[in-house]
């Protein structure tokens, strides 16, 4: 696992929800540019991503299992 200090976690996985955030909002605009399946599946690759964020950042297995179950 690589070591990491907390201000880093935190402004990763601000940036990460912010991606959300914007994949959600802007739904319209990225379907026109191609479709809904191709846009869901964005939307998904970053969930996942932000999945193994949360997994990385919680500390020890229990919490890694508990990130893993939120998204």
């Amino acid at each position: 696992m690589i070591a990491r200090g907390e201000a880093e976690a935190a402004a990763t996985g601000d940036a990460t929800a912010r991606l959300i955030d914007r994949l959600v909002s802007a739904r319209g605009a990225y379907v026109a540019r191609s479709n809904a399946g191709e846009h869901a599946l964005m939307v998904q690759h970053a969930r996942v991503v932000e999945q193994a964020r949360a997994r990385f950042a919680a500390k020890g297995r229990q919490a890694q299992f508990a990130a893993a179950e939120t998204y």
